[in-house]
């Protein structure tokens, strides 16, 4: 638009809804938790702790199971101009809380098992709307690990035997 032709806004209303979650991807070979939202948020604000992965969507009054994330590392990804905000939000699983998920014999072992809770405040978006507690389907992949496990180590007292 030339500039001489441009016009002056009269009036401006930022954004007043929160951001939804769209889509969620639990790799448990990669060990990381993605999440999609409907709009940019703001990477600093999450909070890892206010995920829960659970097997069903209900409360927890209801006997299901999950877990509750106790850290991790989050990143937003980030766009093709070298950007950090973006609307997906990558979490890389502590291994604490990956072996806890994989030890659950109830959750995490399907996408019918899968399911987030997400309780508030846990995100952000670029104007500081904050999303409101939920708990989502699986909407992505549930990833498997189907490695084999490795022994990382081992002790042995030759003066008990054991």
């Amino acid at each position: 638009v030339d500039s001489s032709r441009a016009l002056q806004v009269t009036s401006y209303s930022g954004a007043t809804y929160s951001p939804t979650l769209r889509a969620i991807t639990l790799n448990l070979m990669t060990e990381q938790l993605t999440l999609t939202f409907s709009e940019t948020i703001r990477g600093t604000s999450f909070i890892t702790t206010s995920i829960t992965i659970v097997n069903a969507v209900a409360s927890s009054a209801n006997g299901i199971d999950g877990f509750t994330l106790t850290g991790g590392l989050t990143a937003t990804r980030l766009t093709a101009e070298g950007f950090q905000y973006h609307n997906v939000a990558v979490v890389n699983l502590s291994l604490p809380d990956l072996n806890t998920v994989k030890r659950l014999e109830n959750v995490a072992t399907s996408n019918s098992s899968t399911f987030i809770r997400l309780t508030h405040p846990s995100v952000d978006d670029m104007v500081g709307n904050t999303l409101v507690s939920m708990t989502a389907a699986l909407e992505g992949t549930l990833i498997a690990d189907v490695r084999e496990p490795v022994l990382n180590g081992m002790e042995m007292n030759m003066s008990s035997g054991v």
